[in-house]
């Protein structure tokens, strides 16, 4: 049984531009502390709030499809940081040595695996996520390491080109982020289907033809590929790549001269059976086996997951520009599609490899469930969006139409942390309701503070929408901060 005297309050400032893709009157604030609090024996009441306003616009101050939702009670990415304090370092050892030490004092789930390629100052570097979470490296080390990306599910990431001493030098001193990534909710997550190259070192001098070539197939399907490679008597090669993960059109590019050596009319094989058209070059096998580093290259296929914020409102055109901040936001290599919809059909450009949209956007536009946008390809959308679409072209060629306008009187204060109370002929999740001022830096003291009772005992996040008296969001408010009381029960 707990005492009431023995349970302690708790206060929570929330801050709508502490995270990115908040707004003013609809925001989420994870909690940098979980608060978990015994059922029945807690209460919440707000204790002030301050915002600040902008000019309204036509579009903010009609009754329309603000108040909906196109993730609804979303729960936002986990996000963990740690900070890497990187001092100049003049040599690759160095640097690896610190580093993953660093990693393993911060707890932080990964590590690097180098292969020496042509000597101590150049390295293929592997990295190895051991944890259940996507890893996040800083943009300048991924770089560095030899990656055009820096999100990194579970599992081993081999560089896409070497990592060179040389490129130390450009490495800056100072404080580098690291983050792991947790998608608690998956409705709102796009998945990017990415095709990366990465490098695979072979040297085997001395070896005779056979056994140089097992060694290969061994280490090549270590890196998830079935490759089968089989000389036949009269040193001919048959060629089958499979993709470890079913797909038809990853690849494995061999080394020129060793193409060369093998009779092969080509350098890249893609999933299927080849055959070669000369035999074994001996002369030209035995050089290699002198002299020659060998760097085959994967194509291998990564589904990346990147979780898509709230649109504004539900116009298309806002839907469209929240997707394509997704990929910005995230800093995908030089990935930087444009989502768009023109003539009743959606499409991208600047898009190499396929997305998958999440289901509410996939309903929204009302294309088929399991479209994979590519580059290729424009999907027709529903005749909602359609019309949508023809009625803001005409719009934009007639002259502007004088309307008039409700003025709002309220705003309510509502939270996924409270149970839904009574308002007017509905349930709402209320925390409270003050006067609706368009003036600039309101600051309003709840005098007689109002405490209603939690929907969860376990609060990880906190979401806040501010809306009036007729529940439509208020788009013209910014910069929201309010402070809330979790007060014990007394009986």
């Amino acid at each position: 049984m707990h005492s009431p005297f023995a349970l302690k309050n708790y206060y929570v400032t929330l801050k709508s531009n502490d995270f990115p893709g908040n707004s003013g009157a609809n925001f989420i604030c994870p909690l940098p502390q979980p608060l978990h609090l015994p059922r029945n024996l807690y209460d919440v009441g707000i204790l002030n709030i301050t915002y600040n306003t902008t000019d309204k616009s036509e579009d903010s101050m009609q009754l329309d499809q603000q108040t909906k939702l196109l993730f609804p009670h979303l729960k936002p990415p986990v996000i963990k940081n740690y900070t890497y304090n990187y001092e100049k370092r003049n040599k690759l050892n160095d640097f690896f040595m610190h580093f993953n030490r660093r990693l393993a004092e911060m707890q932080f789930p990964a590590a690097l695996e180098l292969w020496l390629a042509k000597s101590d100052k150049e390295f293929i570097v592997q990295i190895q996520n051991r944890g259940k979470k996507n890893i996040l490296f800083p943009v300048e080390i991924a770089e560095f390491l030899g990656f055009r990306r820096r999100m990194f599910e579970p599992g081993s990431h081999t560089g896409e080109s070497v990592c060179s001493e040389s490129n130390l030098i450009g490495l800056k001193s100072g404080d580098y982020i690291l983050e792991t990534i947790d998608f608690p909710d998956k409705q709102n997550l796009i998945t990017l289907d990415r095709m990366y190259e990465e490098l695979l070192y072979v040297a085997y001098k001395g070896e005779e033809p056979k056994q140089f070539f097992e060694k290969i197939v061994r280490n090549v399907n270590t890196e998830g590929h079935l490759l089968q490679l089989e000389m036949t008597p009269e040193e001919k090669f048959n060629i089958s790549l499979k993709s470890g993960r079913e797909y038809t059109n990853e690849y494995i590019v061999f080394p020129q001269k060793l193409v060369a050596a093998m009779g092969l009319d080509r350098n890249k094989f893609n999933v299927g059976k080849y055959e070669s058209v000369g035999k074994l070059q001996r002369d030209l096998f035995a050089e290699i086996q002198k002299k020659e580093k060998l760097y085959f290259k994967f194509g291998r296929r990564r589904n990346l997951l990147l979780p898509m914020n709230e649109p504004s409102s539900l116009d298309y055109q806002k839907v469209l520009e929240e997707i394509n901040k997704t990929f910005s936001k995230w800093k995908l290599d030089d990935l930087r599609p444009n989502f768009k919809v023109q003539d009743g059909k959606l499409y991208a450009e600047n898009l190499e490899d396929g997305v998958e949209l999440p289901q509410a956007v996939i309903k929204f536009f009302e294309i088929p469930e399991e479209t994979v946008i590519t580059a290729e390809e424009k999907v027709d959308v529903g005749e909602t969006i359609v019309e949508e679409e023809r009625e803001k072209e005409i719009k934009t060629e007639e002259q502007p139409i004088q309307t008039t306008h409700y003025v709002s009187q309220r705003i309510l204060i509502l939270s996924d942390v409270v149970e839904n109370q009574m308002y007017g002929m509905q349930m709402l999740p209320t925390l409270g309701q003050l006067p609706y001022s368009d003036k600039k830096n309101v600051f309003e003291t709840f005098k007689s503070v109002l405490y209603v009772p939690l929907s969860s005992e376990h609060v990880y996040y906190i979401r806040v929408q501010l809306v009036d008296e007729f529940t439509a969001q208020l788009s013209n408010i910014k910069d929201t901060q309010l402070t809330l009381h979790f007060k014990p029960r007394i009986h």
